[in-house]
């Protein structure tokens, strides 16, 4: 499935939760367009990257885990984890 498809579906299958969202994707200009999406996904990374460093400048106790394995096709394929411990252990999958 192409990701703009994959971008539209997951819209609309929130779009049942969030009124807004829905009253937004009857208008004209629904910003769906691959720049606009790539723009969404890079402010997400940051809200995420920001979140994350927060956390390890406040708790200053934190791991990253780095698995690699073969998918079925053969490519390698890397998975990073990276935890955070205060009151409670956090783990953040990427």
């Amino acid at each position: 499935m192409k990701a703009g498809l994959v971008f539209s579906f997951l819209l609309s299958w929130k779009a049942s939760d969030v009124p807004q969202l829905a009253q937004h994707l009857t208008e004209k200009i629904h910003y769906t367009s691959p720049s606009s999406q790539n723009e969404i996904i890079e402010l997400d990374g940051r809200g995420v990257e920001g979140t994350l460093v927060s956390k390890v400048q406040n708790n200053g106790v934190w791991s990253l885990i780095a698995d690699e394995t073969s998918d079925i096709s053969h490519h390698e394929q890397l998975s990073l984890s990276f935890q955070t411990v205060s009151q409670e252990l956090e783990e953040h999958f990427f």
